[in-house]
């Protein structure tokens, strides 16, 4: 899939007129690049959210190297959002400033977030309680269990 969308970047952008010169490194170099040096010009990653879908990590004004912040993005609407939904224990309720945080995010446009893939999961019978949310699989899994 990376190849793919490094194709496709490559051929709007020379559309355009940007010529770009593609480099595959190993992740480790990737990291280091990208966390240490700042050696680079634009970068394409994947990135997989946890359990709760917090991006403080990646949108925070704190957040900035070593963590996912990469781009320096600071805005303080989005921190107090994320507070807030870090704190919220309702899922309607987290769900709402998520969605909320997200929209400011997309209003700046401080990086382009290229899809959100979908997946099959398989789900043995034995658990219970498992309802996979709209942000990942994952969702409510605090609240599962086997029996």
């Amino acid at each position: 899939m990376r190849d793919d969308y490094l194709d496709l970047i490559a051929e709007q952008w020379a559309a355009i007129g940007v010529g770009i010169e593609v480099q595959v490194e190993p992740f480790e170099e990737v990291v280091a690049r990208l966390t240490d040096s700042g050696d680079f010009e634009a970068f394409l990653l994947g990135y997989a959210w946890d359990v709760a879908p917090d991006q403080s990590a990646l949108f925070a004004c704190a957040a900035g190297r070593p963590a996912a912040n990469l781009t320096g993005y600071c805005n303080q609407s989005v921190d107090r959002l994320l507070v807030r939904a870090g704190r919220e224990f309702d899922p309607e309720r987290r769900a709402a400033l998520y969605l909320e945080m997200q929209e400011l995010v997309l209003a700046d446009l401080p990086l382009a977030i290229l899809d959100f893939p979908r997946a099959v999961y398989a789900i043995t019978d034995r658990a219970h309680n498992v309802f996979p949310g709209t942000v990942n699989m994952y969702f409510n899994a605090e609240d599962w269990w086997l029996g």
